[in-house]
């Protein structure tokens, strides 16, 4: 049984970060060593789900790990709801023919593009070699979203400057580095991006930074230095389902914006809730 929508919430509400996977690992096979893990309800129609319970009309789907560069279980999920989805692949940066492959993928109506840096020690995130691709994203228009680690945001920073044109999202808050120091000192790299207009912030992976319980009040003071300089017009909130289903809950992560933050004025909440995400992603009612 849904809830009535509050006074709060945008007129499409958006969750800008998302997974799918597939129980049936005969048509959809993981990738040896992937995070999947069926103990954790990932399909589409299970996501539709719990969006609808918590009146959530779009969702932004990345690619996820388990699958590689294998596209098909998340294409397939984006043919059947065109409407409700936006699709955000992956591509080798250094692949002879990667932005070949991105135009490809943008055929296909991905409109994003993640890049994983903190898969490892990142210092390829501005190499010259990564820039057809960076060249290819600004001439379809595409976004690119950034799993990033907070001592790689310099790196991303040369791309960011060179491509002021890309739209470029940086995930779940940059990972901050909660109980290491003032907040504002061990986020100052992170903060440093806000003087790009094309840079955009990710009010997600709270579960994923914080050492309390629900609803995560370490992280709130990284929350609050993101909206300062990003502006909440830059700011967007998500889930990382299915991940989220294991942590604090599906609904639980939407009430951190519409009920636990207190300091968050009704403004900061349509846009998190929604009118970034729309007008980014380009979601119509």
């Amino acid at each position: 049984m849904t809830t009535s929508r509050i006074a709060d919430r945008p007129e499409i509400t958006v969750d800008a970060h998302v997974h799918v996977w597939s129980p049936d690992l005969v048509q959809y096979p993981v990738v040896p060593n992937s995070n999947y893990t069926n103990a954790v309800r990932g399909d589409v129609e299970h996501l539709r789900g719990l969006m609808h319970a918590s009146e959530v009309d779009r969702a932004v789907i990345l690619q996820p790990s388990c699958y590689g560069y294998d596209h098909r279980c998340v294409s397939a999920a984006l043919a059947a709801y065109p409407d409700t989805f936006r699709g955000v692949c992956v591509v080798d940066p250094f692949a002879p023919d990667a932005a070949a492959q991105l135009h490809a993928r943008h055929d296909e109506g991905y409109r994003g593009l993640r890049l994983n840096p903190s898969r490892d020690d990142g210092t390829w995130l501005d190499d010259p070699m990564t820039a057809p691709i960076w060249e290819k994203a600004a001439e379809l228009g595409t976004i690119v979203s950034l799993l990033i680690l907070p001592y790689q945001m310099t790196r991303a920073k040369t791309m960011i400057a060179r491509f002021p044109g890309v739209p470029v999202i940086i995930d779940h808050l940059g990972r901050p580095q909660v109980g290491l120091g003032e907040p504002k000192g061990v986020y100052a790299d992170t903060l440093a991006l806000a003087q790009f207009p094309n840079v955009y912030m990710k009010i997600s992976g709270l579960p994923a930074s914080t050492q309390e319980a629900y609803p995560y009040r370490d992280v709130w003071p990284y929350v609050q230095l993101a909206l300062s300089h990003f502006g909440a017009d830059r700011c967007m909130w998500a889930t990382d389902f299915p991940w989220i289903s294991r942590q604090c809950g599906y609904g639980a992560c939407l009430r951190l914006v519409t009920g636990e933050m207190d300091f968050l004025a009704p403004a900061d909440r349509r846009a998190l809730l929604g009118d970034t995400a729309a007008r980014l992603w380009r979601f119509e009612g």
